[in-house]
């Protein structure tokens, strides 16, 4: 039980690391696929919202990290052991990624929660919407 929890574990963090990427990246294929691969596995928008928004706070610190110690220390803010073969897009994220786009994308998430709650709106197209939007702020950092 313990060796199936911990695959299964592993699948879902790589599925939404890989999702997570994708939308920093501006790769809205990949991340429409991974998007609906975890609403289809029974992940809910807001929870959705929610580690998007976790992963660009993350970027967020990586971003601190990468000027006042370079690459390295900004690696080790936003990357996990088991990540590895997501360290290029990593690097190419804390490159790309500047602290003003990256308020900006937390901003925007912070909103998209506040009206998956208030507006009687679809909160997966309030979700796909600003993946839309992030996509566009990615490719502006680019």
């Amino acid at each position: 039980v313990s060796d199936v929890t911990t695959i299964i574990t592993d699948t879902q963090n790589s599925s939404t690391d890989l999702f997570c990427c994708a939308v920093a990246t501006g790769d809205r294929r990949t991340a429409d696929k991974e998007y609906h691969l975890m609403l289809e596995n029974g992940e809910n928008p807001v929870s959705i919202i929610r580690i998007l928004f976790n992963y660009f706070n993350k970027l967020l610190d990586a971003n601190e990290a990468f000027r006042t110690g370079g690459a390295e220390a900004a690696l080790k803010k936003i990357m996990k052991p088991a990540q590895f073969r997501l360290e290029t897009s990593f690097r190419k994220q804390i490159q790309i990624w500047k602290k003003q786009f990256l308020l900006k994308v937390l901003e925007l998430l912070i909103e998209a929660e506040k009206q998956t709650k208030s507006t009687g709106l679809p909160a997966e197209l309030i979700l796909d919407r600003v993946i839309l939007q992030i996509s566009g702020v990615a490719k502006k950092a680019m």
